[in-house]
């Protein structure tokens, strides 16, 4: 939980993009939208942080509210307006499966949208190498386990 917010913390000191990111210029606004890790792995936790500045002076700005979609083809996985803490939206979020989503944002000064961007994120499947390995590796415990157990057995009663 430190850790978290440690990480909160950092991310709220200007524009991150944490390990990887995008940035897109709207009218006269800088979206930026930053993840970590570089590489987002399906079931497993991915920090996404959200920021808006001066696309001339690169100033960070403070936006009242910002609105995230997130979403795969026709289907909204998630949606929500947050508030930003020092200028900054971040948060934890667990793609489900491997795929290519589409991110939108809103970036909201009382109800007028400052700023409006779509990026998107490439997740990589979970990868199943690991469980197929510890499979093997059971299988193989269990072939051998038998064998061996009589092997010491015999060994114990001989004199």
């Amino acid at each position: 939980m430190k850790k978290f917010f440690l990480v909160l913390l950092m991310a709220s000191a200007g524009f991150a993009h944490l390990d990887a990111g995008q940035d897109i210029v709207v009218g006269g606004y800088l979206a930026d939208f930053g993840y970590s890790p570089a590489n987002i792995t399906a079931g497993q936790s991915a920090i996404l942080t959200f920021n808006l500045g001066n696309a001339t002076s690169e100033e960070a700005l403070q936006p009242e509210s910002v609105w995230v979609r997130i979403s795969r083809g026709d289907d909204v996985l998630f949606a929500g307006t947050f508030a930003p803490q020092a200028g900054n939206v971040a948060f934890t979020y667990v793609f489900p499966e491997g795929g290519v989503y589409g991110v939108k944002t809103r970036y909201f000064s009382s109800e007028r949208v400052l700023a409006e961007a779509d990026f998107s994120a490439e997740v990589r499947e979970r990868n199943s190498y690991n469980l197929l390995v510890l499979a093997v590796l059971a299988m193989l415990a269990f072939a051998i386990a038998p064998a061996h157990g009589e092997n010491i057995r015999q060994n114990m009663a001989c004199p």
